[in-house]
């Protein structure tokens, strides 16, 4: 490693740590804070790294972001980490994306940072698009953490906006099918 490199790892360091004193000594009132994982493949090339690697480092960061809500007492914090469109990734990328989550599932159950925090970790997205070991993986964290509630750590997986659409009208639809909302309910609420 350069020295330039070291030097953008000391700044950045000192730029994070003078954020978050500012953020500290102000009262700014976040309640969620919502990440778009996106880059980490032409942060690898860019770098001249695997592909599996930029990953790997983005997860690294997330587990820094993580940490700074914690301590900074941000309650929601929500990632998009993979959408449907990146399931048409090359196949040998996704599985070690797959890979990725399944261990940082289980690491994030298991995380002592998570239980003493009380922090419930969800994952929404299309699951049944997902392979069976993150499938368990996700269980896992879901069930170890099911009972918290001071912080919540949702991680978007195989989700979409346009899927997300589509139930929403399906959902609105069996209802209003049902009997159990009428047209005049329909509205801002309903859908949301």
């Amino acid at each position: 490693m350069g020295i330039s490199e070291r030097m953008g790892d000391v700044l950045g360091q000192a730029v994070e740590s003078k954020l978050l004193r500012e953020v500290k000594e102000h009262s700014i009132k976040v309640r969620h804070l919502a990440i778009i994982m996106d880059g980490n493949r032409r942060f690898a090339w860019k770098s001249n790294i695997a592909t599996g690697i930029g990953h790997r480092i983005g997860k690294e960061k997330l587990e820094r972001v993580l940490d700074w809500t914690l301590e900074i007492g941000i309650p929601w914090l929500t990632v998009y980490a993979l959408s449907t469109e990146n399931l048409n990734r090359p196949k040998k990328e996704l599985e070690t994306l797959f890979k990725l989550y399944d261990e940082g599932l289980r690491d994030i159950a298991d995380d002592k940072r998570i239980h003493d925090n009380k922090v419930k970790v969800q994952i929404i997205g299309r699951r049944e698009l997902l392979p069976k070991h993150v499938n368990d993986a996700i269980d896992y964290a879901e069930q170890k953490t099911a009972d918290y509630d001071q912080f919540v750590f949702t991680v978007c997986l195989a989700y979409g906006s346009r899927e997300e659409m589509v139930d929403a009208i399906r959902s609105i639809a069996e209802e209003h099918a049902s009997g159990d909302l009428t047209l005049e309910e329909i509205n801002e609420n309903a859908v949301s």
